[in-house]
Order: structure tokens, then sequence, then C-alpha cells
């Protein structure tokens, strides 16, 4: 799913994008945002916000964020170690876990990789 909320862009989620969820949650096992934070120049903290505002049109059960790993090429912005604990953090508080993107790129760091884990054994 886009990454914006319901008011953002004057709305274009729904108009433009067809994306209402409030309509569409039941149907859909997931709605999984790709909020890329580091992509789209939101810093960290955004992941948070995004998923509390979703959260009101969709069930928390059906909330499943996609998080960037790190950038994806050198066009991308860069995402260090910090912030990419930020944006886990906040994800993991969905219901339904976290989809990482991509695999490759934390298999390549071994400090996120250690993030990972740290933050994945807290979870109950």
């Amino acid at each position: 799913a886009v990454p914006w909320t319901r008011h953002e862009f004057d709305g274009a989620r729904e108009k433009i994008v067809g994306q209402g969820f409030r309509l569409l949650a039941p149907y859909f096992d997931y709605v999984s945002p790709m909020a890329y934070s580091a992509l789209t120049y939101r810093g960290p903290g955004w992941v948070e916000k995004l998923d509390r505002e979703l959260l009101e049109e969709v069930p928390a059960d059906k909330l499943l964020p996609s998080i960037e790993v790190g950038p994806d090429g050198p066009e991308f912005p860069p995402m260090p170690p910090a912030h990419y604990e930020s944006d886990l953090k906040a994800a993991l508080k969905a219901k339904p876990g976290v989809v990482l993107y991509h695999l490759e790129l934390l298999l390549n760091d071994p400090e996120k990789q250690a993030i990972t884990e740290r933050l994945l054994a807290q979870r109950p």
C-alpha cells in the first residue's frame, strides 16, 4: 500500500490510487504500507506516526508495516543503524509483525542484524 494517510495529498490515496482502507480492509488478510522513511525523506519517528494514523482505518491485526533496511543503491539516502532501529521498534508494535525490505541488505549488515535479533527477542 502507498504510505499515505487519508488526509495527505488532498486525499489522493483514496481518490487517485483507490486505496480506501476502511472499505478494503475486510477483504484483505493484511494491509502493508511501504513505510520507507529514509527513501521518502520522512526521518525517524515517521513510521510510528503513520501506523498510528492507519490504525484509525485498519484493524490492528491486519496492519503489517513494511520498512526498509537501508538504501537500495547509491542514489538513495543513507539509513544509519539508529534510524533503522527506530523504524523497526515502531513497526514491531503492529500485531502481525513487520516486512523488511530487503533481506540482502540485512544479511550484509551485521549491526542491523544485531538490532533486529535484539528487538525480535524482546517481542512478546
